[in-house]
Order: structure tokens, then sequence, then C-alpha cells
């Protein structure tokens, strides 16, 4: 699960808010920040695309991500697994 960002080392280039597939970062104020921690599925595509390594983890064991949850913002384009980089989402556009 993803524990934190360092904001020291953070460029907010917005990668790891495009690559995660369950939607946990934000951007505000031109700042990413963790939205919805509780949401991560540990997939560690944040980790691993961050340019800085800004992004800190805590032990936990990867989830499956049920696709059937967020059906309806895939389908129109809403959810981050579905738009690709800089798509339709909240404050991208």
């Amino acid at each position: 699960m993803i524990k934190g960002i360092d904001k020291i080392l953070c460029i907010n280039c917005g990668l790891c808010e495009d690559i995660c597939p369950t939607d946990v970062f934000r951007r505000k104020n031109r700042k990413i920040y963790i939205a919805y921690q509780d949401d991560c599925c540990n997939c560690m595509d944040c980790f691993f695309v961050c340019p800085t390594e800004a992004i800190t983890l805590a032990a936990g064991v990867p989830r499956k991500f049920d696709v059937r949850l967020r059906w309806k913002q895939i389908k129109e384009g809403l959810y981050p697994a579905s738009v690709g980089i800089r798509g339709k989402m909240e404050g991208k556009n």
C-alpha cells in the first residue's frame, strides 16, 4: 500500500496519477497528493514510474483490481485505466 509522497523529491509530473489503476492520486494547485489511500491495490506502478523515487510504500499484498466496480466510469472514459496520459478525468482538462 502507498505510504506517502516525499514533498521534497516530488516534481509533480503526474505520472503516478496517470498510471494508477485505482485512482489513488489527485492534483490540487499543481501538487500531487494521495486522495484515496485505502483504494491502493499494491500494484506498485506508481513506485516504478516515479522519476525521482518520491513515493514510499508500506508492506502489503497486491489486491486484484475489480473492473466491475468501475465499469460505468471506464465506459465513459472517466477512469484512469481507460484514458491514458492526460485524459478526461477530473482536473485534467
